[in-house]
């Protein structure tokens, strides 16, 4: 018996120096968070380059200048040689390598918050869309590769999402999700702890940033960059009256001479276009309900729809849906962060995910 505690406590002790890791490789937000930690990295899924590779710390060739936020700041000091590349593109990898160098340099950023660097291999927990074919998967195994990991389990947005906002799917009730990403919105239904439905548009909030950009180049004649449309879309933006009226001074370029300009918008001209360009939303919610078995959907109109991922904080968001679709939309108490909670405590727990999980060896 002293033997079982001893083991006990020398396996709890390892777990402290653990480079365990809940990823979630969006295609707006990167987030990362240890399995027994309550800190979490949250950065854009941007990474600078070089055009030419340069010397590095250890005298290897290196492109990276800067990840997330810092990939932003050198991308627009006017820096020669610099391009500011989106490495996931609709929650897939475009530029495996690139995500691989994103991934690493925020791994090791997490790591200096607690004692894993010095430690065992790292396992992960990777979420990752749901229904993802043979190619995809082997995009995300190789990122993981690349990055070091031991093994990792593969997690499909939506479960994490339930085990992250507490959600009761074991009920023989339906039940339904949406996930509001980045790059797609996904609308999963449950009922008996198994997925009953499940539909994934090709709209995301980057949908709606680039609506902006088109709108105020076309109406301002101002070029501004997409994270430049997402600080107007987050200060200023709506899809449903506000209770007062605001304003917001944002910084472009002449499309021309590339000349600095600012330009001032109200909030009801980009209420308007963000509704509009919500119009594939709507379609596509009206779509994923017609998937739903008969018997479900009345438990799902009674109790409405969870809706997590950073889309849920559009203001106005929930009586916009149920204006145009009549279903009601909640947002779970903690949007933002309900897919990393999940993989964070799916993979603390190592439980038994059933048929939730891929589990990959390296």
């Amino acid at each position: 018996m002293q033997h079982d505690q001893t083991d006990t406590t020398a396996s709890s002790q390892a777990r402290r120096f653990r480079r365990d890791l809940a990823i979630d490789l969006g295609s707006s937000n990167t987030v990362l968070a240890s399995s027994h930690h309550s800190y979490v990295l949250r950065e854009p899924t941007l990474i600078a380059l070089r055009n030419r590779p340069v010397s590095g710390r250890n005298g290897a060739p290196t492109r990276v200048v800067a990840v997330g936020r810092e990939a932003i700041e050198a991308a627009t000091s006017g820096a020669r040689h610099v391009e500011l590349v989106a490495p996931v593109v609709r929650s897939r990898p475009r530029h495996l390598e690139a995500a691989a160098w994103l991934l690493e340099a925020l791994k090791s950023r997490v790591g200096e918050h607690w004692l894993e660097r010095v430690a065992l291999p790292a396992v992960g927990a990777l979420v990752v869309p749901p229904g993802l074919d043979e190619e995809a998967c082997a995009q995300f195994r190789a990122v993981m590769r690349e990055v070091n990991f031991r093994r990792f389990m593969m997690i499909e947005a939506p479960l994490a999402a339930v085990a992250g906002c507490g959600m009761d799917i074991g009920a023989p009730r339906g039940r339904m999700l949406c996930d509001f990403g980045g790059g797609t919105c996904t609308l999963t239904g449950f009922s008996m702890s198994a997925v009953v439905s499940s539909e994934t548009l090709p709209f995301g909030g980057g949908d709606l940033d680039e609506a902006l950009v088109r709108y105020v180049r076309q109406r301002y004649g101002v070029c501004i960059a997409p994270h430049v449309a997402a600080e107007l879309k987050d200060g200023i933006g709506s899809v449903h009256p506000l209770a007062e009226p605001r304003s917001m001074e944002i910084r472009g370029a002449d499309p021309r001479g590339g000349a600095p300009r600012k330009v001032t918008l109200r909030d009801n001209e980009v209420r308007d276009v963000l509704v509009d360009a919500c119009e594939p939303l709507i379609m596509g919610i009206q779509k994923a309900f017609e998937s739903v078995p008969p018997e479900l959907a009345g438990d799902i109109l009674e109790g409405g729809v969870t809706v997590v991922g950073g889309g849920a904080l559009l203001l106005g968001l929930t009586p916009f849906l149920l204006e145009r679709t009549g279903i009601a939309f909640r947002p779970s108490a903690d949007p933002l962060n309900a897919s990393i909670r999940g993989a964070q405590r799916l993979l603390w727990q190592e439980l038994a995910l059933r048929g939730w999980r891929r589990r990959m060896e390296l």
